[in-house]
């Protein structure tokens, strides 16, 4: 669940972007969503160092001797003035090399360029997700549905974003189990396939590990943590179970980057037109 705090430096991190001339909110969730990766990788990292310094595991680096201020870790603590060349000229292109625990979102980011032209902006924006809740499973989920539920003009290019509600309606009647695959074939941001999970983890949570309360706007919520999954479950949710093509690549990437904050590791996401002749 999101706090009335973090919705509202969301939403002030999105009026410096609209300030900074940056107006289209699509843009705006790209944007965030590669400092988000960039975070990632150095949370990743620091986790794995961590880990080899308890059991002695070896790990393949995401960063050489010679690229540790390109970490998260190193550049957030830098002036404005200096973060901006560095990120737009050294960390970008880092990004778009390096991978994330070597899934399919890394695929997405070969593009990758920074659109932030204020060293004031990108600074602000830097803190911002510095504070975000990127460790917790459902609160990363609900920050980057409220991200998305920023979209709210449709009809550009045939994309239409599909009602929470309504996603949740047309889950439910499918009724997808844990052992099956699911794919759409236009997922646009994923939020059909992010219902999937959503109804996984309800359909496999005990009665007594959901957790209920009010949310900031006091309407109710339950959250659910799919205790009654099993370790071979897990393994096939976040791996074989979720596909999904498009062939608008900004789509992909949040779609990809949303799957994975709700607990996909390496979704199934693809650059294919399934309208086209050439889709198998």
């Amino acid at each position: 669940m999101l706090t009335g705090d973090l919705k509202a430096s969301v939403n002030s991190l999105w009026n410096e972007f609209w300030t900074g001339g940056i107006t289209n909110p699509l843009t705006v969730i790209e944007q965030i969503t590669f400092l988000m990766y960039a975070r990632l990788l150095d949370m990743n990292e620091t986790r794995d160092e961590n880990q080899r310094a308890r059991t002695g595991k070896s790990f393949k680096p995401r960063f050489g001797p010679e690229e540790q201020h390109l970490r998260w870790s190193q550049f957030r603590h830098m002036g404005n003035a200096e973060k901006l060349p560095l990120v737009r000229d050294k960390v970008f292109p880092h990004l778009r090399k390096a991978s994330l625990d070597g899934t399919t979102f890394s695929e997405f980011m070969k593009d990758a360029q920074l659109m932030i032209q204020k060293e004031s902006l990108l600074g602000k924006a830097i803190d911002m997700i510095q504070l975000l809740p990127l460790t917790d499973g459902d609160t990363k989920g609900d920050l980057y549905e409220f991200l998305l539920s920023r979209l709210t003009t449709a009809g550009i290019n045939g994309q239409f974003r599909t009602p929470r509600h309504i996603i949740r309606m047309m889950v439910e009647m499918l009724d997808p189990k844990k052992t099956e695959t699911v794919c759409d074939p236009s997922c646009g941001t994923g939020g059909f396939l992010v219902g999937v999970m959503e109804h996984i983890l309800r359909e496999n949570t005990s009665p007594e590990m959901i957790t209920r309360g009010l949310d900031v706007n006091g309407k109710p919520f339950e959250n659910y943590v799919g205790d009654e999954l099993l370790p071979e479950d897990w393994d096939h949710i976040r791996g074989q179970m979720f596909n999904g093509f498009d062939f608008d690549a900004t789509m992909l990437r949040i779609a990809a980057m949303n799957l994975t904050l709700h607990g996909v590791d390496d979704p199934g996401i693809h650059y294919q037109d399934t309208l086209s002749n050439g889709f198998p």
